[in-house]
Parts: C-alpha cells; sequence; structure tokens
C-alpha cells in the first residue's frame, strides 16, 4: 500500500505511542489514513490528521479554559467549519488552525501538537453505530465499520470528578462545560474499553491523557449551554484526537497528580483499585 503522509511523518510506518500493549484491530493499512472518505473532500485530510499517531517530543499541558480561548480565536478568524453557522463540514485549509495567535498568557497551541490534560472523565462510550435516514453507520474515518472494536471511543473530560448521568437535568449543560479525547481503533489495547473506563469514571479518580491537538471541524460546540442537533455536547471542538496515552493517578487528591512526571500515574491496566477485565463483547 502506498504510503500517505502526514505533516513530515509517514503515519503507517509509526510504530503506535500507546502505554499499554497494543492488538491487532483495524490498521492503516486495511482501512488507510482517509477512511473511506472522498479523496477530494475535505473530510479526507481531516481524517488523515485524526489517524495521526505520529507526533513526538514534550506534551504541553492544557486546561479547559485554555481549550476556550483558542476555540474564541478561531471563531474570531473567520474559519469556515461546522454545520450550524459557518458551513457546512471540515475546513477545506486546515493551515489556519497552525498558525494562531498565543494566548493571553502567550502560550501557543497550534493543530497537531502534542498535549496533555489532566482532569476527571464523566463519561465514555463508542462512537455511534447506528445509521440515520440516507447515511451509512459508523464514521468514514474508520470506514464506516460498526464493531466495537473498529469505532472510536469518545471521552468527556471534565474539571471535575463525577459521572453526568442521563436523566440529570442538567445533563445537557454540564456536558457543555467538558472537552473531547478519542481512542481510534488502530492497533488500540484491548484494555482501553468502555466498561473499563466506566470503572475509571466511578472511581472519581484523576486521569492524565496525553495526545494530539486536534480541530473537529465537522462540528460546532456549544452555544450558551445547547448543543445544535447534531452536534457533540462540547464546550470546544478543539480535541485531543488520537490518544497516546491514557493514565490513572495513584491519589484521589488532583493536586498530587501533576501534568508532568512519572511517579503519581499508573496505566489503566495497573492502577490501584480499578479491577479492569478483558476486551468487553461487542453489542
Amino acid at each position: 500500500m502506498a504510503t500517505r503522509l502526514t505533516g513530515d511523518f509517514p503515519v503507517s510506518q509509526c510504530k503506535a505511542p500507546y502505554n499499554e500493549e497494543s492488538v491487532a484491530g483495524l490498521s492503516i493499512e486495511s482501512c488507510g489514513l482517509q477512511g473511506d472518505a472522498d479523496a477530494d473532500s475535505a473530510e479526507a485530510p481531516q481524517n488523515v490528521r485524526k489517524n495521526d499517531l505520529c507526533r513526538t517530543g514534550s506534551a504541553q499541558p492544557i486546561t479547559i479554559s485554555e481549550l476556550e480561548e483558542l476555540q474564541t480565536e478561531v471563531d474570531d478568524s473567520g474559519l469556515v467549519y461546522g454545520s450550524r453557522f459557518r458551513g457546512k463540514g471540515p475546513p477545506v485549509d486546515r493551515s489556519p488552525l497552525e498558525n494562531l495567535p498565543a494566548l493571553k498568557d502567550g502560550t501557543k497551541l497550534s493543530e497537531g501538537d502534542l498535549v496533555t490534560f489532566v482532569g476527571y472523565l464523566s463519561e465514555a462510550h463508542y462512537m455511534p453505530k447506528s445509521a440515520s435516514k440516507g447515511k451509512k453507520g459508523g464514521e468514514s474515518v474508520n470506514c464506516h465499520k460498526t464493531e466495537h472494536e473498529m469505532a472510536d471511543i469518545h471521552l468527556a473530560l471534565n474539571s471535575a470528578p463525577g459521572r453526568i448521568k442521563p436523566k440529570d437535568p442538567q445533563h445537557q449543560a454540564k456536558f457543555c462545560k467538558t472537552i473531547s479525547a478519542e481512542f481510534i481503533p488502530h492497533e488500540r489495547p484491548a484494555v482501553w474499553n468502555v466498561d473499563n473506563l466506566n470503572l475509571v469514571t466511578d472511581a472519581e479518580r484523576p486521569v492524565r491523557v496525553t495526545g494530539q491537538l486536534f480541530f473537529d471541524g465537522s462540528h460546532e460546540p456549544c452555544r450558551d449551554g445547547t448543543a445544535a442537533t447534531g452536534d457533540p455536547q462540547r464546550v470546544t471542538v478543539w480535541e485531543i484526537h488520537p490518544v497516546y496515552t491514557f493514565e490513572v493517578c495513584k491519589s484521589d487528591d488532583i493536586k498530587k497528580c501533576p501534568a508532568s512526571g512519572k511517579a503519581a500515574w499508573q496505566p489503566l491496566s495497573n492502577a490501584n483499585g480499578i479491577n479492569v477485565g478483558d476486551d468487553e463483547e461487542d453489542q
């Protein structure tokens, strides 16, 4: 298979950067970096970015407020994206996302940066497999595969602990304060499954999520605490995607869980007090 490039890296030749044992699942070779998106569409380069496992170097710590500020910079730039206010789907030219002004504190962030977030997991789910009228199930980035092991896992990350429950009257308002991260299926560790992630959510232990900073130009963020139909409920469409490493803090006290260093952190498979199991069966 011909290797497609993202940045300066041939992705199909990159070793998966996960901090857990990888498994044979969906592969770059079987689906391609662009998935099954039309090669001439704006979705194709966005899919290539979603599958980028090649970012290296020191990860930049990020906060939810910083990503909100970065979202404002994109909106102020006039970039056309999303489905409600600004356009239909991702931007054709993604280069402006790599040349945004520095944040107020001087931090410079761009799409493709390696970043890390420390906070709490509020919810995790496989991306929807059902098809809407006139559309396929699954996502083009994964060639519309719908089995759990071939679908992305979506994480809602928060600055406060606690599961956001479906029947909570403030359900949407609470989700609209979260940011997103996603595990892609390419060689994904079996221990990274929704059953195990649910244990982390309910344990209310701090997590550290490291991966690529990505702008999901297919959607809009929440506006005034409300998401448009078809858009995920989140405060910004900047997310960590794909996730490279997922860790659980040894302490319940987030003040003892720094963004840097290794001593406070454990991989999910070895996290104290969280009895993870094997990969769950597809449903």
